[in-house]
């Protein structure tokens, strides 16, 4: 025992004289580097080769990450394989059937090699994939066009079978590329078949497929624009579709079965309700709304009424029942709307999104069924009023907007119709629908000012908040009613004999004037600004008239009441102005809408969530 003890001791004395040994040569060394200095200088010459060394070094770098070199490698003796097969095609070494078989089987086991790739995480994944599919693609294709050993249709479900396997495996592996390439390739390689006269029933079924999928890509990144992409090669088709059908109607050519006319409009109403159904799970699955989803309803609806309305134009006929499918189609937006507000009140910007689209749809498709725009205003005046009650209704300032946004819809259109002073601008029935429109919009308005707006949205919060937009309803409430009037004294005028052309003229600077009067009368009894800026702008309208076009384009009697009534309107106002700036409180002031505001906030109401 003791003679261990005294050879352990023995050992860390000989391991303590080497440490000292050790820390003496590392002494020596450093005090020798410092004195020497550094061991080279570095040039300017040496610093930028050193940095180009370095760039060179992280580009090297980033493609041995990337495996860019291992992927190119694998994609020439992929490629070098499919094009061995394709000389042997041509040179008859293989019979074209057989070579086909034999490509499109090896397309399909590039692909699912692609597919177990990608659950192995490797590299090479995408490169078999993408290689795979486009080799699919490329034998389904030309083998229809250039050696016609494969017919149109099992070409269609070839494509639709390898579109939906990259579509599967981007959704079981979580990547994007295979669904790009399928979604992609098929409609376009769809396209290819039979062009420039493919079977466009099978063609839209097939492109409807590939937005299907492309439905599927949305909770995978960077795949926004692919629907985008899918839904306008859609449209863009079935508007082709349109167009030939067109071209052989015009030259009475038979279209074929290969255009399948017959179901050209059940086609139309299909994808109609195909994109409206997407959009709408896409909206109530979803907790964030894509743009996408809310644009949809519109933007399919519209275009693919443009193009049934485009062939229909050369037909000469069935505009009414497009028409009425329309209306249909509006209505049903409109419910869905509705079903949204009780289902999802929270997803405000859904159903302003279908209401939107059946606003849209139903000033297309009115026109279509009624022969006419002027019609079909009562019509959409009734519904800006009846939006007006749902918004309130379903607390929701967006479609208070969309009622606004119609109803100065209506207006315009009713100037733009019945600006001119022919016969058939004042006849007893543009008369009716200008005075059925200046009805509905005089009491859309005073609903508007009975009703204030929800001052905890954004909208009314931040961009009009003294809530000035219904000024436009009671300026279409004001253009209907002068184009009542003016027809009433154009049939008042007509009998009279001799010319009435300036007389004609001059009434109805008359009548703006008048109205202008009344107008400015009513805002001083009631104390309303509003009011009162309006018939200001009236004033100004007929100063316009009277000034510029009766003064150099009439005569007589007439011009000089039409100058006398501006005259006449003229002072009242500048003497009812300078009282109310003078002679009225500053309480009286208020408007209807500054009051009712006031009775709102006094009231014990629910807030309004911001829209």
């Amino acid at each position: 025992m003791p003679e261990q003890k005294h050879s352990l001791e023995k050992r860390v004395d000989q391991l303590a004289q080497q440490v000292e040994i050790l820390s003496r040569r590392v002494d020596e060394l450093t005090t020798h580097r410092e004195r020497a200095g550094p061991l080279y200088a570095i040039s300017p010459g040496t610093q930028g080769e050193k940095k180009n060394l370095e760039a060179t070094e992280e580009l090297l770098s980033w493609v041995g990450k990337s495996s860019l070199l291992q992927r190119l490698a694998t994609l020439c003796f992929l490629l070098v394989l499919a094009l061995a097969l394709r000389t042997a095609t041509d040179s008859e070494a293989l019979d074209y059937s057989l070579g086909t078989f034999i490509g499109m089987g090896y397309a399909s086991l590039l692909m699912v090699i692609g597919w177990h790739k990608y659950g192995l995480s490797s590299p090479l994944a995408s490169v078999f994939t993408v290689c795979g599919a486009l080799l699919m693609f490329a034998v389904v294709g030309e083998t229809h066009a250039h050696f016609e050993s494969l017919p149109a249709i099992p070409a269609y479900v070839l494509l639709l079978l390898t579109g939906i396997a990259l579509a599967a495996a981007s959704r079981h592996r979580d990547v994007a590329l295979p669904i790009m390439v399928g979604t992609l390739g098929m409609s376009v390689t769809a396209i290819s078949i039979g062009f420039p006269n493919p079977i466009f029933s099978y063609l839209m079924f097939i492109l409807l497929t590939a937005n299907v999928l492309g439905y599927s890509a949305t909770k995978l990144r960077r795949c926004s624009w692919l629907r985008w992409i899918l839904l306008l090669i859609i449209i863009a088709m079935y508007q082709v579709w349109a167009i030939k059908l067109g071209f052989s109607h015009r030259t009475s050519v038979d279209p074929g079965w290969r255009l399948s006319a017959s179901l050209f409009f059940p086609a139309g109403i299909f994808l109609t309700v195909a994109f409206s159904g997407m959009a709408l799970v896409g909206m109530v699955r979803n907790e964030k709304l894509s743009k996408f989803d809310l644009a949809l309803p519109a933007v399919s609806a519209i275009c693919l009424f443009y193009s049934a309305r485009y062939l229909l134009a050369i037909r000469e006929s069935g505009s009414e029942l497009l028409g009425t499918a329309g209306i249909l189609v509006a209505l049903v937006h409109l419910g869905i709307a509705s079903w949204l507000a009780r289902r999802e009140p929270e997803k405000k910007l859904a159903r302003a999104a279908f209401t939107l689209s059946s606003i849209l749809l139903l000033i297309f498709a009115l026109p279509a069924a009624f022969k006419g725009l002027l019609p079909s205003l009562p019509v959409l005046s009734v519904l800006a009023l009846a939006l007006a009650f749902l918004s309130h209704q379903w607390e929701s300032p967006r479609i208070r907007v969309l009622a606004y946004a119609l109803q100065a819809f209506v207006g315009m259109s009713l100037f733009v119709l019945l600006r001119g002073n022919g016969p058939e601008t004042s006849s007893l029935f543009s008369a009716a629908s200008a005075g059925a429109v200046a009805l509905i919009a005089l009491l859309n308005y005073r609903w508007c000012r009975l009703h204030p707006p929800s001052m905890d949205s954004i909208i009314f919060n931040r961009f009009d908040t003294k809530d000035r937009i219904p000024v436009i309803i009671l300026l279409t409430a004001l253009t209907g009613g002068f184009f009542l009037l003016r027809a009433a004294l154009y049939h008042i005028f007509v009998p009279l004999p001799g010319d009435i052309n300036d007389t004609y003229r001059c009434a109805q600077s008359i009548m703006i004037n008048a109205s202008a009067a009344g107008l400015m009368l009513f805002a001083y009894i009631r104390h309303n600004r509003e009011i009162r800026n309006v018939a200001v702008l009236v004033t100004v309208i007929g100063g316009i008239k009277v000034l510029l076009y009766d003064l150099f384009g009439t005569s007589g009697l007439p011009l000089v009441f039409s100058v006398f009534s501006f005259g006449v309107i003229a002072a009242l106002e500048s003497a009812l102005l300078g009282r109310w700036q003078h002679g009225l409180p500053e309480n009286d002031k208020k408007t209807d809408l500054e009051s009712s505001s006031e009775k709102a906030e006094n009231t014990s109401l629910t807030p309004v969530k911001p829209d």
